[in-house]
């Protein structure tokens, strides 16, 4: 969790850009930040993990994940 504030802090800063690459999606509740899912070679999905979570129709990131890869919802790109 600290490691995360951390990066949160860097991302904040206006000439810094972040990537984080995780595997993890619960983790990204914790971050306040843009994610882009990339699935494939093509972007599913770009907005916040709560957005996230209100495309993908599911409180949990891992369903949500799979519905986005899937189509099985409309998302933005």
């Amino acid at each position: 969790m600290r490691i995360l504030l951390r990066i949160e802090a860097l991302a904040k800063q206006p000439s810094k850009t972040v990537i984080m690459s995780t595997h993890s999606l619960h983790e990204l509740q914790f971050v306040d930040c843009v994610m882009y899912l990339l699935h494939e070679g093509k972007l599913r999905f770009r907005g916040s993990y709560k957005e996230f979570l209100l495309v993908g129709q599911t409180d949990n990131p891992d369903i949500a994940f799979q519905r986005l890869i899937n189509e099985e919802v409309r998302h933005r790109d």
